[in-house]
């Protein structure tokens, strides 16, 4: 779990594409919050970028304050990894508050407050669960993603998506290695 977290911020996820035809996978997010909204809606470039095809691996990084670029080329890239956390504070939160509220542990004016309160701490552990992406060189240099689903933008992503993204990755790894894979690479089979 701590591996994930040196991955940046959660992001909030403004597009995710994966096409297996083409060994493209595409993830773009921006930070969380409404300042970063606001910068997105004004179209100021405060995006966080992974674009993968069959030929190399970009993390882009943009801001008010600059931007930064890493490529690797797929045939250097050691090893994939993928995973989610979810934040079991809000349950055990969540759990606390409503079971105080629903035994009446609280004045009595008070318990349906504190039940309400214990159902947003549940919630928000649902919707707080952060995925990541992330790959290693061969020179140990890491990168990659860590995001959240978007409620505004309205992209859903699971870890069934993130598992697809992460197949095309490997696949794009093995083809570039020389392995076979359908004999040719994912442009040439359009």
């Amino acid at each position: 779990m701590l591996k994930a977290l040196t991955l940046g911020p959660s992001l909030v996820l403004k597009k995710f594409h994966c096409d297996p035809q083409t060994g493209v996978v595409d993830i773009q997010g921006r930070a969380p919050g409404l300042w970063a909204w606001l910068l997105a809606l004004m179209k100021i470039d405060a995006t966080t970028t992974l674009y993968a095809d069959p030929h190399h691996v970009n993390v882009r990084m943009a801001s008010l304050f600059g931007e930064t670029n890493e490529t690797v080329p797929t045939t250097n890239i050691a090893s994939l990894e993928y995973g989610f956390m979810k934040p079991v504070q809000l349950l055990i939160l969540g759990a606390i508050f409503f079971l105080g509220g629903f035994f009446g542990m609280f004045q009595a004016g008070w318990m349906g407050l504190f039940m309400l309160a214990g159902i947003v701490f549940g919630v928000l552990y649902f919707l707080n669960k952060r995925m990541y992406i992330a790959l290693v060189s061969n020179g140990a240099s890491r990168m990659g993603l860590q995001f959240k689903r978007s409620v505004i933008e309205n992209v859903p992503v699971d870890i069934v998506r993130v598992q697809e993204a992460l197949g095309i990755l490997h696949q794009n790894i093995l083809w570039a290695n020389g392995a076979r894979w359908d004999e040719a690479s994912p442009e040439e089979q359009q």
